[in-house]
């Protein structure tokens, strides 16, 4: 517990020596919310989608929709992990900007 505690010090001293960190944090976890709340609605309106009186992406929607729904879970994931990559190297960027090394 002790540890978590550190480490949750930490990165809040980061936030508040580098603000433009923690902004580029809060937009992927913002974006990674976006994503989870409007993914299916994002798949219905595709499968409902209509081109020339016809829905031509209802039918592949319907027989692959055990894979699409690990999609709430996988973007989310991917999103939060290429933030922290992103966070992690404006990080480094703007630490040796400031102190050199």
């Amino acid at each position: 517990m002790e540890w978590i505690k550190e480490k949750l010090e930490y990165l809040g001293c980061i936030y508040d020596e580098y603000p433009k960190v923690y902004w580029c944090s809060m937009l992927y976890m913002v974006l990674a919310g976006a994503t989870v709340i409007g993914y299916f609605p994002l798949l219905v309106g595709i499968a409902n989608l209509s081109i020339l009186n016809g829905q031509p992406f209802q039918q592949m929607i319907i027989e692959n929709l055990s894979w699409l729904r690990w999609g709430i879970i996988v973007i989310p994931v991917l999103i939060l992990f290429f933030g922290w990559c992103h966070a992690d190297d404006l990080y480094h960027k703007l630490r040796n900007r400031r102190y050199g090394y």
